[in-house]
């Protein structure tokens, strides 16, 4: 059942936000995560991935490498992400 949720979860990467920039949203659907998953390799609350996410918490250099560590992902690509997440979230 996992396997099935993270395929589904990587699918709806691929077909929903085709459009959208690499946010961290992207990133953790294209790694077959939830944001609970997620928070757990990291962990921390699956609250504070959501609040990361919105663009409501700007996180800090040892939140981005724990973030690249967890998705599989250089630091450099979460910090892209998370910049561009902010940015998509304050356009709307």
């Amino acid at each position: 059942m996992s396997a099935r949720l993270a395929a589904a979860r990587r699918n709806l990467a691929a077909a929903v936000l085709q459009d959208e920039e690499k946010t961290l949203r992207a990133l953790r659907l294209n790694a077959g995560l939830s944001q609970d998953q997620l928070a757990a390799r990291m962990n921390t609350a699956q609250s504070h991935i959501a609040r990361i996410e919105q663009g409501k918490t700007d996180p800090g250099t040892d939140t981005i490498a724990s973030l690249a560590e967890a998705l599989g992902a250089k630091p450099e690509d979460v910090f892209a992400a998370v910049r561009a997440q902010r940015i998509v979230r304050q356009g709307k």
